[in-house]
């Protein structure tokens, strides 16, 4: 006990413990939401469905490493983004968020975002194609808009699928010590 006494006591530990949680709060409001859009979108019917599903999907079968790496490629000031618009002519372009401490945290949620939403997209499609079409037809009779119809009757039935979203999640969160590795070798600096 003596020694994790001494690990919350240290400022390293209590920083770490806050970057956590902060970072994991935003990764899994953010992968919800993204997947809940997403899920709608192909509830409704959009055109290029199996497509839009297959592209979506792709990252989670990708490992965070991977994940990381290619982000890191993509957000590295003098090979990626930031390069790329400054030879297009635009020279005081700067997009250096993985080398500031301030703005790390967040590319690691966008990339948790991209490799995780997909999934998400998917368990909610599926909670979605769960709902009995009377409901949607009484909803239809009862003249109640489309997006009162989610917000009032589809969602809150959507419960059990959100908490086995928050659940898978929350392991990615745990278990996110690959992505910020990969991204930033540790934390800028």
């Amino acid at each position: 006990l003596a020694r994790y006494f001494e690990l919350w006591g240290q400022d390293r530990w209590q920083v770490a413990y806050a970057n956590l949680f902060n970072s994991g709060g935003l990764y899994i409001f953010f992968c919800i939401a993204a997947g809940l859009v997403l899920a709608i979108a192909l509830d409704q019917g959009v055109r290029g469905r199996s497509v839009l599903q297959t592209i979506f999907l792709y990252p989670i079968a990708l490992s965070f490493i991977v994940t990381g790496l290619s982000w890191r490629w993509l957000l590295n000031p003098t090979t990626g983004l930031q390069a790329y618009v400054r030879s297009l002519g635009f020279e005081s372009f700067s997009f250096g968020w993985l080398t500031d401490p301030d703005m790390a945290i967040f590319t690691l949620v966008i990339a948790g975002v991209w490799h995780s939403a997909g999934l998400m997209m998917v368990i909610i499609f599926a909670g979605l194609q769960s709902i009995d079409a009377e409901i949607w037809r009484a909803g239809r009779v009862d003249g109640i808009p489309r997006f009162h119809m989610y917000r009032g009757v589809v969602l809150p039935m959507l419960a059990p699928v959100f908490v086995t979203c928050l659940v898978l999640l929350a392991m990615n969160v745990v278990r996110s010590y690959d992505l910020v590795v990969a991204m930033t070798g540790g934390g800028p600096g």
